[in-house]
């Protein structure tokens, strides 16, 4: 019975690790987004475009 419930937590413990890091932030770079204010800021003065700044936390 403690044999299954270690590798419960080890499978529990190896699964969440991978998802530490969020889809929207493996996807971002691929569509352009930039997730540094100066940086955005700099593109965006350099292409006179507006910026749409979305705040958030990920886990």
């Amino acid at each position: 019975m403690r044999w299954h419930t270690l590798a419960f937590t080890i499978g529990l413990a190896l699964t969440s690790a991978g998802a530490a890091q969020s889809p929207a932030t493996k996807i971002a770079p691929q569509k352009g987004w930039l997730n540094n204010l100066d940086a955005a800021r700099a593109r965006a003065l350099k292409t006179g475009k507006p910026m749409l700044v979305v705040f958030r936390c990920d886990p």
